[in-house]
């Protein structure tokens, strides 16, 4: 099992300072409508989204860091945004390894965004090693750092 842990706007305020496993993970910056459906390249057979866990959380990928909120957030129900996560997946998938991912959400993905996630840095360290931490214990597996 491959763990990935980071940071990750959040979409929903009672998010913001929390470390939650990410659900499912989809390609938000891959638009070539009218060919395929957003988030889907044309002719890959890959797939478009990624299963990670059986949590509710949705998290988008894409190549920037979102400030402004996309309605394609709100009509695919996406909750979180980051910039690495579904590439991770798709190259793990790849390989036939599965992925469990860790994400703390540091900011609100708007304006405020890149000023928030740069307090939070600590926060999210600490808390995200807290949270491996406890599910490494879990599956009885010694963590050392």
């Amino acid at each position: 099992v491959l763990f990935r842990s980071g940071t990750c706007g959040a979409l929903n305020p009672k998010h913001i300072g929390k470390v939650l496993e990410i659900g499912k993970v989809v390609e938000h910056d891959m638009n070539c409508e009218p060919l395929s459906m957003r988030g889907a390249v044309p002719f890959d057979e890959s797939p478009t989204f990624f299963k990670l866990s059986s949590t509710p959380f949705n998290l988008a990928t894409g190549d920037m860091f979102v400030s402004k909120i996309d309605q394609w957030f709100s009509e695919s129900e996406i909750d979180f945004v980051d910039m690495e996560l579904f590439a991770i997946a798709k190259t793990a998938y790849l390989e036939g390894v599965p992925v469990r991912a860790l994400k703390f959400a540091s900011d609100m993905a708007n304006e405020d965004a890149s000023t928030d996630w740069n307090n939070s840095l600590l926060d999210s360290t600490l808390l995200l090693e807290h949270k491996l931490d406890q599910i490494l214990w879990e599956l009885n597996v010694k963590s050392e750092y």
